[in-house]
């Protein structure tokens, strides 16, 4: 299984190897104990585009993110005009949680909810408060008893609350529980200010077109990405199918897909001009029917479960395998049908965008 310490090796080993035909930077920036978030940049003579791509928001998702720059690099990189284009491709903004194969960062926080622009008035979240004996982290004893437990208790709940409310209390985010998952925090995180303030830097630049493209796994039709869109993107969903030649594409609305609060690509969104363009590629595991949803639902759950309450070794591998293959799957035909999709994707949004110069994929 690969390490957070040999992502990173890796990551920095490109850079060792491609600084040597390119003009690029390697920023490695401290986090928490001797983990970091680092950045290869790729500096052109003239700053006309950028590109930002970003990884591991959430921690153990950084693994396939971490997989994906390199194919970025082995198979798109050469297509793009350098001397025009600046590239930034970040690893592992949560490096906590890449090493430990946690969501959330060294403080339980979701980065993913923390990208607020003011932390003085916290959004709430009623129906987390209403739900909270079911999400917030308990002592489990056996895992059969517990996950049948989990899904009698769903059951009847769904049988007083549509799956939309359910949804929505869940991924929302919430500000009360610092132990309970999707916690967004009573204050900026350390990797949110270090990215905050790269963003705000880059929108000083005066680059003709901006591009971010941040990579999560786990939510969305099982084996496919999905480009998922803020809510604030104001181009319809067939319009954008159309332009990038990408058929899985959806908006963050609360219909199509979820909605929450203190998300890294609204913020961008508040930010950035209207000919720019920000968005999410979301990498799909289980599969999103309503079994699987509630599976990955419990996973979440029992996962912080074990972290706050430690139960027993047998109990904790059980839960921790489940939490990897919903993140980070272990099937090989997953991971070449995820390299698939992203490159159709991000050739398509690259092309449409007038990045790619060296003529018609081939």
């Amino acid at each position: 299984m690969m390490t957070y310490e040999k992502a990173r090796e890796d990551f920095r080993q490109l850079y060792s190897q491609l600084s040597k035909q390119y003009k690029m930077e390697l920023t490695s920036y401290s986090i928490v104990d001797n983990l970091t978030m680092d950045t290869i940049e790729f500096i052109p003579d003239r700053k006309e585009k950028l590109l930002c791509m970003t990884t591991g928001l959430h921690g153990i998702e950084g693994y396939i993110g971490s997989i994906l720059i390199k194919f970025f690099i082995e198979h798109l990189l050469s297509k793009i005009d350098l001397n025009t284009t600046h590239i930034i491709l970040n690893h592992s903004i949560n490096p906590y949680g890449m090493k430990y194969r946690r969501k959330v960062n060294e403080n339980n926080v979701d980065l993913n909810r923390n990208f607020l622009k003011s932390f003085h008035d916290l959004p709430e979240n009623k129906g987390y408060e209403e739900l909270k004996d079911i999400l917030l982290p308990k002592k489990m004893t056996k895992y059969v008893i517990d996950k049948y437990k989990f899904y009698l208790t769903i059951i009847k709940l769904m049988l007083t609350k549509s799956q939309k409310v359910i949804k929505e209390a869940v991924l929302l985010g919430q500000y009360d529980y610092p132990n309970g998952f999707f916690f967004g925090g009573n204050r900026k995180e350390k990797s949110t200010d270090i990215l905050i303030n790269l963003f705000h830097k880059l929108m000083k630049e005066t680059y003709n077109q901006r591009i971010f493209i941040d990579l999560h796994t786990g939510y969305g039709p099982k084996k496919q990405m999905s480009i998922v869109n803020s809510p604030l993107e104001k181009r319809t969903v067939q319009k954008m199918i159309m332009d990038f030649k990408y058929p899985y594409v959806q908006k963050a609305n609360g219909d199509d897909f979820y909605k929450i609060n203190g998300d890294m690509i609204d913020y961008l969104y508040h930010i950035i001009n209207e000919n720019d363009y920000a968005t999410c590629f979301e990498f799909g595991t289980l599969g999103d029917h309503i079994l699987a949803q509630l599976k990955s639902l419990r996973l979440m759950i029992q996962e912080n479960c074990i972290y706050h309450y430690n139960t027993n070794e047998r109990l904790n591998d059980k839960i921790k395998e489940g939490f990897n293959q919903l993140y980070c799957p272990s099937d090989k035909s997953w991971l070449e049908k995820v390299k698939q999709d992203f490159y159709q994707a991000t050739y398509g949004i690259l092309n449409y965008y007038h990045y790619i110069y060296k003529g018609e994929e081939t």
